[in-house]
């Protein structure tokens, strides 16, 4: 599930100018969403075969999922409650330091 305010505000701020070029021409989040899974379709891949959720910080409606990726540097993403369902707050992962 992705957070409906992401939803909606991914075509305005990443299917147009100063988006990332990949990603522009994306109409809809489904359009723009599709660019990036093409542009990053390789590492994505390769990344869905290890990917493991091996914590959540939560904290009222909102946190993070940590994931690890057979056992390479852990990640994050975010996550927002809504509607009685948890979704993802950005469209990719962040690299934890």
């Amino acid at each position: 599930m992705i957070a409906s305010s992401l939803a909606k505000g991914i075509p305005k701020d990443y299917g147009q100018a100063p988006g990332p070029p990949y990603l522009r021409g994306g109409k809809t989040c489904a359009a723009v969403l599709s660019k990036l899974f093409a542009h990053y379709h390789a590492q994505l891949v390769a990344d869905a075969a290890t990917v493991k959720v091996i914590a959540l910080r939560l904290e009222g409606g909102d946190g993070f999922a940590i994931l690890t990726f057979g056992g390479q540097l852990e990640r994050d993403i975010s996550v927002s409650h809504h509607h009685a369902v948890w979704a993802i707050s950005t469209m990719l992962d962040n690299q934890l330091p």
